[in-house]
């Protein structure tokens, strides 16, 4: 329990003058590189901690953000801030744990936060999972969703499993479609991943997608939750070969109305570009042609608009392959060498330098000049 019975004694003015001279006043806060000093916290909570400054004008900063803070007058919260300054992370979680009995109610939930931060940087997988869930059932919010842990372990580690197991449970009392439901089906992804559980990645994909979404549920997850809209990315990913029309759909639907930040659309149009790829492979003929067209043009937009995206190496990967489907090996090889070229660390440029090379045995089929009046001469050229 939170709190603790302050005992104030009346003393001479002349002694509160000299102990205020003795130390320094006020609470210290380091957010990034920047550092507020003679502050007072005044609240701490959804994520978010709140101090008065200069003029008294209240500030509030994202608790991720938090680098380092002092308190005035709480050794036991500084302490463990010391410690996990120092990269004494299980030292520091222990020392926060103790601190939650010694604090005022004001900085509890604030002490509560850091050592989910000091169990997330060690590595405690499932103890900072168990308090991030915690966290997020008495403020179910974006700010406290944005805290969850990051830090997984190698495959196969116990503490990994013990996380699974815990957001398997708080994932079966979460509403489907809230913030709370979107963030543990977030780092579910990440721990089956992590672990190789294919079923259960697909399994969760699927339950995810089986909640339709609309231009206005995605317009509100795209500016109230944008690791949300994240997470269906994710499950359309999974799931588009299974679901390609329905991916589709939703996804056009997004594009057209507009809900999607500059940095969802690049992934919004691979994905479309993908679920166009999967629709192809059922059809014929012209139909069949035309449908790779566009599915490479998607592929195409990536690359041209949103060339620093992620998205954009495996986009023009993509797209050399529309091109030796429509047959245009000439296009095909200049994707491919214009992702070496351009993203040559990436894993998609691995995969290009293979199909060249694969490539080469062909050699002779390769036009000397780029073939025209042709659909497929429109996709994947390079730039």
């Amino acid at each position: 329990m939170c709190g603790r019975w302050r005992i104030f004694l009346v003393v001479p003015l002349a002694a509160v003058v000299a102990i205020g001279q003795a130390v320094a006043s006020g609470d210290e806060i380091k957010i990034g590189k920047l550092t507020y000093r003679d502050v007072k916290i005044v609240s701490s909570s959804n994520g978010q901690v709140m101090f008065k400054g200069l003029g008294d004008n209240n500030v509030s900063k994202p608790v991720r953000d938090i680098a380092f803070l002092m308190v005035d007058g709480e050794q036991a919260m500084n302490r463990a801030e010391n410690l996990l300054l120092a990269g004494k992370s299980v030292e520091a979680a222990r020392a926060y744990k103790q601190a939650e009995s010694m604090v005022s109610d004001l900085l509890c939930e604030l002490v509560k936060y850091r050592r989910l931060t000091a169990l997330d940087r060690a590595g405690m997988i499932d103890e900072a999972t168990d308090q991030w869930l915690m966290l997020m059932n008495k403020s179910p919010d974006t700010g406290t969703a944005s805290l969850r842990p990051v830090r997984l372990l190698p495959a196969g580690a116990e503490q990994n499993v013990r996380a699974i197991n815990l957001l398997v449970a708080a994932r079966e009392d979460a509403k489907a479609g809230t913030v709370k439901r979107c963030a543990i089906d977030d780092m579910l992804f990440e721990l089956y991943r992590r672990e190789g559980k294919s079923a259960h990645l697909a399994e969760l994909a699927n339950a995810m997608l089986a909640v339709k979404s609309s231009a206005e549920s995605s317009r509100k997850l795209s500016l109230s939750s944008p690791s949300a809209l994240q997470t269906r990315f994710r499950a359309m990913g999974v799931m588009i070969d299974q679901r390609p029309r329905q991916v589709l759909k939703e996804l056009q639907t997004g594009l057209i109305s507009g809900p999607y930040a500059d940095w969802q659309i690049p992934w919004a149009l691979f994905l479309s570009g993908q679920a166009r790829q999967h629709l192809a492979g059922d059809m014929d003929g012209d139909d069949k042609r035309a449908m790779l067209v566009v599915a490479g043009l998607d592929f195409m937009r990536v690359f041209t608009f949103y060339s620093a995206s992620p998205q954009a190496p495996e986009a023009l990967l993509a797209a050399g392959e529309i091109n030796v489907s429509l047959g245009n090996r000439w296009a095909a090889r200049n994707a491919w060498q214009a992702v070496v070229k351009k993203y040559p660390d990436s894993q998609a440029a691995r995969a290009a330098e293979e199909m060249i090379a694969a490539g080469t045995k062909l050699r002779n089929d390769y036009p000397t000049s780029q073939p025209t009046g042709t659909a497929s001469s429109m996709v994947g050229g390079g730039k």
